[in-house]
């Protein structure tokens, strides 16, 4: 726009480019500015009811226009009606609830963002007028133009008559409006929009995609990190894909404690078969890079002994600053293998709660990884701990103290 496009410009998006800041300024447009601009057209609207009042039924013109007065018997009608709407609202809230989409993943490449279902007309239009010529004229010049004619309708049509059978014009003018924007916007609910990419009915992309959609709504990130995105309440499960094969994940979603024991995770056993395996193979696509040693630790580990390796006081002991870490590596990786259970002492305090071996549940490859990380973390400096340790210990069948050892004071 010739002289001020620039300082419009900058003004809209707040940056060079669109941006955070851009985004904060529509939105404060739309919550704050609009909102007050239409404070004084309803107030114009209030003052011409009380001015010329009510309107009277078609055909019952000749009633006295002021039948009777705004103040309070008008405004207590207006405000029943407004009460009334807000209830039914409320009503329809409580009954289906408010549809939501799952949670944003800025990971996704296949979400295509669209505007609630009062826009859907004119996002319609988009998909009749493309590219730089044709787009201005469709969603800026095209609506202006309706717009300019609904408003000049009562210049040309100037009669009196308020019935609609007397008004042909006006009526199919009006008509033609509402069957226009309904038909658009029944068009752009129902169509795909353009760029949506989806994967053929039945492919293997399909069955991820419909594993994510799952993992997302049944608010899986609501504990679990994947891809940065998430909270870290439980183990992260961005490399998971590397770590776990489809039957420990699949036991890990029907029954979290038969893979690690005390998890707070819940059983999700409600699942049907078809959901748990799309959840599956979307898991088994989180395969990220080569896990690190603390990602051995988050999944299996972290949950009773912490994150810092504080432990829980009196149910699970320390890994910080340990000489059991640090200790005999033979001996730690068959506590992890086998478990321990039994009244122990650990820095002078007793731990009672039992830990179940991870056996079955953890890889050679897990364990030495999660090893190596406790006993090089939290001031603990020992060397690192190889698969041909885990291997070895895995052998011999037992527990710690089948082979005399005792856990140190």
């Amino acid at each position: 726009m010739p002289g001020i496009g620039p300082w419009l410009l900058q003004l809209v998006r707040g940056e060079a480019d669109v941006g955070p800041v851009t985004l904060a300024r529509f939105y404060a447009i739309h919550v704050l500015l609009l909102p007050a601009l239409l404070v004084p057209l309803v107030i114009f609207h209030l003052y011409l009811v009380y001015r010329h009042g009510i309107a009277p039924a078609p055909g019952n013109e000749a009633t006295a226009r002021k039948t009777k007065r705004f103040y309070p018997e008008q405004l207590a009608e207006d405000l029943g009606v407004s009460l009334l709407a807000l209830l039914v609202i409320f009503a329809l809230m409580a009954w289906q609830g408010v549809p939501t989409e799952p949670r944003a993943d800025p990971s996704s490449t296949m979400y295509v963002p669209r505007p609630e279902w009062y826009f859907l007309f004119y996002f319609q239009l988009l998909k009749y007028f493309e590219g730089p010529v044709l787009e201005p004229f469709g969603v800026v010049v095209l609506p202006l133009v309706a717009i300019l004619l609904l408003f000049a309708i009562p210049l040309f049509d100037r009669r009196t008559e308020r019935r609609p059978g007397k008004r042909p014009f006006a009526m199919a003018a009006a008509a033609s409006a509402v069957l226009v924007v309904a038909g658009m916007t029944y068009f752009g609910a129902v169509q795909v929009p353009p760029g949506t990419r989806l994967a053929p009915a039945g492919s293997e992309q399909a069955l991820v995609d419909r594993g994510h959609d799952l993992f997302i709504g049944n608010s899986c990130e609501g504990c679990h990190v994947v891809n940065g995105q998430g909270t870290p309440v439980g183990p992260e499960l961005t490399h998971i894909g590397s770590s776990m094969s489809a039957e420990q994940m699949t036991k890990l979603i029907r029954n979290p404690g038969s893979v690690t024991p005390n998890t707070r995770m819940p059983a999700y056993d409600k699942l049907s078969d078809r959901d748990v395996n799309a959840i599956v193979v979307y898991m088994l696509t989180l395969r990220g890079t080569a896990a690190t040693p603390s990602e051995a630790y988050n999944q299996f580990c972290a949950a009773c002994h912490q994150a810092a390796g504080n432990g829980i006081p009196g149910a699970f002991p320390p890994l910080a600053a340990s000489a059991v870490v640090t200790g005999d590596p033979h001996y730690l990786t068959r506590i992890v293998l086998y478990g321990v259970s039994g009244h122990i002492m650990v820095g002078g305090q007793a731990y009672t709660s039992a830990m179940s071996g991870f056996d079955s549940s953890m890889s050679d490859a897990q364990i030495a990884q999660a090893l190596t990380y406790i006993r090089g973390a939290w001031g603990n400096s020992a060397a690192a701990v190889g698969e041909d340790v885990v291997k070895v210990e895995r052998a011999k069948p037992g527990t710690p103290q089948d082979n005399g050892a005792q856990y140190p004071k």
